[in-house]
């Protein structure tokens, strides 16, 4: 994955808080909150901590696809909680920062298709 820090913060942050903003009604005590921000943030920290060229090739493929898993979950529950409550005006707001979050959640699918995640080739010592 070769997302900038900005690029990776931008999208799939903003992601992180329509996720976040769509279940914070649910969150009545303040506790409550500061786990679904925890639970809606994970999946950010995984990709801007592991990285490709800093792990090893399976670890950074094994911990990217949770973090990938993890939020299309966090995306998909807030859209079933979307329909069971009934839209209101500032979901589309919300679905376009989801949407935006999904960006680099595609590129990482597309890169593990692709076997993008292979461990580059050893140097030959003459």
């Amino acid at each position: 994955m070769r997302w900038s820090g900005v690029g990776l913060k931008g999208t799939l942050g903003s992601g992180g808080l329509g996720v976040l903003a769509v279940w914070v009604e649910t969150a009545e005590p303040a506790l409550y909150f500061w786990l679904l921000f925890v639970a809606v943030m994970v999946p950010f920290f995984i990709l801007l901590f592991i990285r490709v060229d800093e792990v090893s090739p399976t670890l950074a493929r094994n911990a990217h696809a949770v973090a990938v898993i993890w939020y299309l979950i966090l995306v998909g529950g807030s859209i079933v909680f979307i329909v069971n409550r009934g839209p209101q005006h500032v979901d589309l707001l919300f679905a376009f920062f989801m949407l935006l979050g999904m960006l680099p959640c595609a590129d990482i699918l597309r890169n593990m298709i692709k076997g993008a995640y292979a461990a580059p080739p050893a140097r030959r010592q003459d």
